[in-house]
């Protein structure tokens, strides 16, 4: 009886000493579904306060905030104040979390909020939420080409509005990091608007957004839910009416689904001259000349053009004839080019060939990669032909195009197949300076002519 005193009377106690806390937390839900947005605040009553810290939300997403306000108000003389700090949150992954307390100080004291617990369960449907919800009439949803892909494979993520009202504009007001992704925005200004029907319902249809992905590494990878803010116009009148009456904007929170890739690598099972490209490519090659000297040096360039991650491309292996050696292949392109449809790349490698006798020698570049589309490895076999004469100079020193190639010094073996020396900048070439002096030369000359006519006398 005892025990059941004391402990009662400690609940008392605390349950007090909480409600005559100056600085509160509260949450508009205690349970929401995974994807879907909720407000926080910490409000300060009857105290001036400073030096606010808001608490860790992680994994919770903290959308916007803090936004500060205000209130007072005054009641049959006595007045009243409450300062507000106000989060949008978005609950990411189901489970339980737990939302700390945050700190102000007020009245020369550091005061510690109570905690929050929120429960996440599992996300909803978009489309049955929005039939759910009477008069909402719109949603937002996450779509993509594949879950299943491999590392370096294209995905595009396309974010789509369903709607069934004018919707005025929109704002992105978070969207997910992409971890373990590489991400490239596209172009969705041209997407046009689709008509579409969703359980039953007739749907105005429009691609907001579109995000390809190149996913860096194998296993589980989350894409987290974009809340999109929309403007919904409604017309409000005044007195007047006519001429005088105003538009505004309901504005409204969607929030899409997630989406979960299962990537793999592409390198289970691979051939050995597998090079890490995974897409649909085009390769091609070319050479500087076909017809060379033993005095020369041969440039061979790799090009590769396709849909996937050119970053992973690895230079491929030459198979080469004796009498012809290949120094250390250098990247001399390497872009991304936002198109149409999709995000397409380009690379191209360079290598640097000489021959020690003269001869008929076959190149082949020794390389296949990954269609996933066909779900096999392609193998490039093209090779190329370069007819190799006796020189007239010394065989070129091994040692020479060693340090050649330490310093980075290709440039004077050309792609047209020329090894020449390089012309001098524009800047130190006579041509350069004569286009200058001779127009002053001529104005000199014929002011000197003319002044020498004023001097004549007349006849």
């Amino acid at each position: 009886m005892r025990v059941f005193v004391l402990v009662a009377t400690w609940m008392l106690c605390w349950l007090a000493a909480s409600a005559q806390s100056p600085f509160v937390a509260t949450a508009d839900v205690g349970s929401i579904p995974a994807g879907s947005t909720f407000q926080v605040s910490f409000t300060l009553n009857n105290l001036e306060g400073q030096n606010f810290a808001a608490p860790d939300f992680r994994p919770l997403r903290v959308v916007s905030g803090p936004m500060r306000s205000f209130q007072q108000t005054i009641v049959n003389g006595k007045g009243s104040k409450k300062t507000s700090y106000n989060f949008t949150i978005q609950a990411v992954k189901e489970g339980t979390y737990e939302i700390p307390g945050a700190s102000i100080v007020a009245g020369g004291k550091t005061i510690l909020s109570n905690s929050l617990k929120i429960k996440v369960t599992k996300a909803n449907d978009p489309a049955t939420l929005a039939d759910l919800k009477a008069g909402s009439g719109f949603f937002l949803r996450a779509e993509i080409d594949s879950s299943e892909v491999y590392i370096g494979e294209q995905v595009v993520v396309r974010y789509r509005i369903y709607t069934r009202i004018n919707i005025d504009n929109f704002n992105i007001i978070s969207e997910s990091p992409y971890e373990a992704c590489f991400a490239q925005a596209m172009d969705a200004y041209k997407e046009p608007v689709v008509s579409t029907e969703v359980n039953g319902i007739n749907y105005s249809t429009k691609v907001l957004r579109k995000v390809a992905l190149f996913p860096q590494q194998s296993g589980r990878i989350e894409i987290e839910p974009m809340v999109l803010q929309v403007g919904i116009q409604k017309k409000r009148r005044n007195g007047f009416g006519g001429f005088f009456s105003s538009m505004s904007y309901d504005r409204k929170n969607l929030t899409s689904n997630g989406l979960t890739l299962q990537v793999q690598s592409p390198y289970v099972g691979a051939p050995d001259n597998f090079i890490g490209a995974v897409g649909q490519f085009k390769v091609a090659q070319q050479l500087s000349r076909q017809r060379a000297t033993t005095d020369d040096a041969v440039v061979l360039a790799v090009r590769f053009s396709g849909n996937g991650d050119v970053k992973t491309i690895r230079a491929p292996k030459l198979t080469l004839p004796p009498g012809v050696e290949s120094y250390d292949p250098k990247t001399t392109l390497e872009r991304m080019i936002n198109a149409t449809d999709s995000i397409r790349g380009e690379k191209v490698f360079e290598y640097l060939l000489t021959f020690k006798q003269a001869g008929s020698f076959e190149i082949i570049p020794a390389l296949s990669y990954l269609d996933p589309d066909l779900g096999q490895f392609i193998t490039f076999s093209d090779s190329l032909t370069v007819l190799v004469s006796a020189g007239k100079k010394k065989q070129p020193s091994d040692n020479n195009l060693d340090v050649a190639q330490e310093n980075d010094s290709w440039g004077h073996y050309r792609m047209e197949g020329k090894v020449k020396r390089q012309r001098p900048p524009l800047i130190l070439r006579p041509l350069y300076w004569a286009s200058f002096g001779l127009p002053v030369i001529a104005f000199l000359v014929l002011a000197w002519r003319q002044k020498v006519q004023e001097r004549k006398p007349e006849m």
